[in-house]
This record gives C-alpha cells, sequence and structure tokens, in this order.
C-alpha cells in the first residue's frame, strides 16, 4: 500500500505521541527538574538549576523559549542609562556594608568626595548595574547601596531589562539565572559576611565609621569646601547619637571618639557618620527589600558570564507558556527525522 507524505507525517507523529506518553513515568530532566520548574519558589529554582547545569535536557529545557507555541514571548528589551538611585529597590534581602563603602570612604575618597558632590552623576562603578522595569535591582546591589549611602540624591547607571510578558521582579531574577545557567553551564554564587546594611541604625553606622574611615577622606572633605559644607552642614538633623549611646555630656562622646579615630576631628567624625546614616535611614525607608527578597547566595552574578544573548534572542523560558519536557523531545525528534529524510 502506498502512502503520500502527509500519511507519513500522521503515522510519525503519532508514533512519537506514543513514545512521549511511555516516557511520562520517567519522571524528570536531570534527576531534579521537571515540567513545574518555572513555578517553584525562587530559592528552589536556583538550586535545582544549579545541581542539573551540566545536564544537556535541563539546559535545553530552560532555553525552550522559541518552542512554547508563542516564540515572542519571552525574548528581553534591554536600555542602559542612568537611574536615580532611590526609585530602585533590591531583590536581594542582605548588603555587607564593607562591600559598599570601605571602597568609596577608605580605599577611595575621591570617590566619595565626587559622590557627595554629585561629579560624575551618573555613576558607573567598573560596569552597569543589572535592574528590571526600572524600578528593581537584579546584580550590583553593593555598587548600588554604595552610591545611595553616599549620597540618596544620586542616579546610577543601570542595563535595565524588560519583558511584558512579567512583572515580579523574582520572575526577572529566575530567567537571568537560567540565562547565566544556559550560557556558563553552572550557577555562581556568592555570599555576606560583613554587617547588614539594611538591617544597621544610627549607632552601627557611627560605630563603623570610627572603626574603618581613616583620615585620607577628611583631608579630602578639607579640600574642598562644598562637600564640606553637604556633609557637615547641609542635610537635614542628624539623629541625636548622644541620646543612643546614653552619654551625659560632649565631652564623653568626644573621649570616645578621640579613642577610636585616632587624631581625627570627632566632631567630623560624627558629622561624617551622621550624613552616612541619614542616606542609609533614607534607603532603609524609601528603598526596602521587595517581597520575596532572598540572601546573596541565591542571587545572579553576571560577571565574566555573557549573559544577554539568550534574553534578547527570547530563548529562555520564562513567559507562560512554558515548553514542556514532552515538547522538547518531540522537537528534538522532530529533527532527527528531519536529517533521516534530508539526507
Amino acid at each position: 500500500m502506498k502512502i503520500n507524505t502527509t500519511q507519513l507525517k500522521d503515522i510519525i507523529r503519532q508514533t512519537l505521541v506514543e513514545q512521549e506518553e511511555g516516557e511520562q513515568g520517567e519522571g524528570r530532566a536531570g534527576g531534579g527538574v521537571g515540567n513545574d520548574l518555572w513555578s517553584e519558589k525562587y530559592e528552589a529554582f536556583v538550586t535545582k538549576i544549579g545541581q542539573n547545569a551540566k545536564d544537556p535536557k535541563t539546559i535545553a529545557f530552560l532555553g525552550a523559549g522559541k518552542l512554547d507555541n508563542d516564540p515572542d514571548d519571552d525574548a528581553f528589551d534591554f536600555k542602559e542609562g542612568g537611574i536615580p538611585v532611590a526609585k530602585l529597590r533590591p531583590t536581594q534581602s542582605e548588603v555587607d556594608i564593607d562591600k559598599s563603602l570601605v571602597y568609596p570612604l577608605d580605599k577611595n575618597p575621591k570617590g566619595f568626595i565626587d559622590f557627595v558632590t554629585l561629579a560624575g552623576n551618573p555613576y558607573t562603578l567598573g560596569a552597569p548595574i543589572i535592574t528590571f522595569n526600572g524600578k528593581y535591582v537584579i546584580d550590583g546591589h553593593h555598587r548600588w547601596s554604595q552610591v545611595y549611602a553616599c549620597n540618596d540624591k544620586a542616579s546610577i547607571m543601570a542595563i535595565d531589562i524588560s519583558l511584558n510578558t512579567i512583572v515580579d521582579p523574582m520572575d526577572a531574577l529566575k530567567a537571568v539565572q537560567a540565562a547565566i545557567a544556559v550560557q556558563a553551564g553552572k550557577v555562581p554564587q556568592q555570599h555576606v559576611k560583613g554587617s547588614n546594611l539594611f538591617k544597621m541604625g544610627e549607632a552601627d553606622i557611627l560605630k563603623w565609621v570610627q572603626g574603618n574611615v581613616t583620615g585620607a577622606v577628611y583631608k579630602l572633605l578639607d579640600q574642598s569646601s562644598e562637600a564640606s559644607a553637604i556633609v557637615f552642614g547641609g542635610h537635614e538633623p542628624a539623629p541625636n547619637l548622644d541620646e543612643v549611646f546614653g552619654l551625659s555630656s560632649q565631652d564623653k562622646m568626644d573621649k570616645e571618639l578621640e579613642d577610636q579615630a585616632a587624631t581625627e576631628d570627632p566632631k567630623k567624625v560624627k558629622g561624617l557618620a551622621s550624613y552616612i546614616w541619614k542616606n542609609v535611614a533614607t534607603l532603609q525607608k524609601k528603598s526596602p527589600p521587595v517581597k520575596g527578597a532572598t540572601v546573596r547566595g541565591y542571587m545572579p552574578q553576571t560577571d565574566d558570564v555573557n549573559w544577554k544573548p539568550p534574553l534578547a534572542k527570547g530563548e529562555i523560558d520564562i513567559a507562560s507558556p512554558h515548553a514542556s519536557l514532552q515538547e522538547k523531545k518531540t522537537y528534538e525528534r522532530w529533527q532527527q527525522i528531519a536529517k533521516i529524510i534530508k539526507g
């Protein structure tokens, strides 16, 4: 009996369907990733793709954005420009104060003067940070918080990604992590070790300034009348640190500052701490972590990874509908059949 091309395709399609139905009991690709992966809570999602990032099936599943019945719903837009730090909210629940403030206040105090005076604003610290929808920090939390703590009126350069089919910043985090896994075959991690800037109070900031800021920044403040006026008198009254510490007199405060800040003018140490605290307090009040924000260990690490192409091309299957493992396998089998027929 002769059959035409259409009949042959129907037979092949039915055969593939029967094979897929027989494989549904096999469970999950990579020993831990299944069709429900995209609906997992963020931490579980990162853990699973990290554990299976070297599994070809998992990588194919993450990158099946063109196979989900809507080939255009997963393509992110990219835009680079300055964003006011106060308009952004972190998706990370912790920021190490040392990684945020040691560099501008100790290692590169000239940078602190620039921040205070808005010289060079908006700022690019090494590379632009990564944001989503112009509202959320995806990667670069320490750089963002560094600028914010030094001047809450400043802006920072960002690569802003957006996708009209998702609005939840946690989904944007998933998409970036998936792109990293696809490109790098791993999910890099870093962790916070120092005090969490989001949880520190005014007394904590004073103690940190006393213990970590050397004379260089004070000398530069003396040389810049503009910066000095802003730091030591150009902002709203700082919290009453005498009351915070329960000190009975200014003399006692000055003695404590002298002991811990060596030869620095106690009033300047207190003034600098008050200025930093003013900005940190604004950050904590106006820019708190989003609902569901996670610890740094689960956050995307985009350095040294070419993570953009899969998102720009719409290959990361973040938007619903999602391609299933079975659809991915069927697609691969059709490709194999096509190669056989072709040649």
